[in-house]
């Protein structure tokens, strides 16, 4: 999974975007030792917590807890590596102790 804070960029003001945006993945690679999987933004498998794709910029929004596709990680056994790229984030409130706060 690639979890990350979360925010609607609408209720920040920032624009009228009402998704609740974590980080913006260009593209991941598994990696284990010289054989690696590379996975890019615009793979349809990319669903389980990930908006639409983006033609503009070539990426996917999170919604903050993304699921990787199970498929990319069949060639490997053992230790790998992951690496993400990513293409953007936004701005999140800070509330000082790390935990996110409900509207009142």
């Amino acid at each position: 999974h690639v979890a990350s804070r979360e925010v609607a960029a609408a209720e920040l003001g920032l624009s009228r975007d009402p998704r609740s945006l974590g980080v913006a993945l260009r593209c991941f690679a598994v990696r284990q030792g010289t054989k690696f999987e590379l996975v890019q933004a615009a793979d349809a498998r990319l669903t389980d917590g990930f908006h639409e794709y983006e033609d503009t910029g070539a990426l996917r929004w999170t919604d903050g807890y993304a699921a990787l596709p199970i498929g990319a990680f069949a060639p490997f056994t053992g230790p790998m590596e992951v690496v993400l790229t990513l293409a953007a984030t936004t701005t999140y409130p800070d509330y000082g102790d790390g935990a996110k706060r409900e509207a009142a």
